[in-house]
């Protein structure tokens, strides 16, 4: 998987390095991490938002708004995930790293 932020777009390609497939639905990705599930995580550092995109391209969810408060973002470009969906993003102009814990809205 490669992220190409400056064309908007994320290229797959297998394990030997063969073209699979291109999104360019999902925005500029600064940063990428494939969590749980194989679930994509995606820093979009020019729309301020975070997504989740399942492995054939689909979105699943995103958050985020341009800021500097709680939940907001100033240059998204690297993120990781836990085994527990634990989201971690790190921003360049906040001179921060957010932690986000998923909420369970089927207790």
């Amino acid at each position: 998987m490669l992220g190409d932020r400056e064309n908007a777009r994320v290229q797959i390609f297998d394990a030997d390095g063969s073209f699979r497939a291109e999104w360019t639905d999902v925005g500029h990705p600064y940063g990428l991490f494939i969590g749980p599930a194989q679930h994509i995580y995606l820093a979009d550092a020019e729309a301020s938002r975070i997504l989740e995109i399942d492995p054939n391209g689909k979105i699943l969810g995103e958050f985020g708004t341009a800021g500097r408060g709680p939940g907001q973002f100033a240059g998204a470009h690297a993120l990781a995930v836990t085994a527990n969906r634990k989201l971690f993003v790190a921003e360049v102009f906040n001179w921060r790293v957010e932690k986000f814990v998923p909420i369970d809205l089927h207790p």
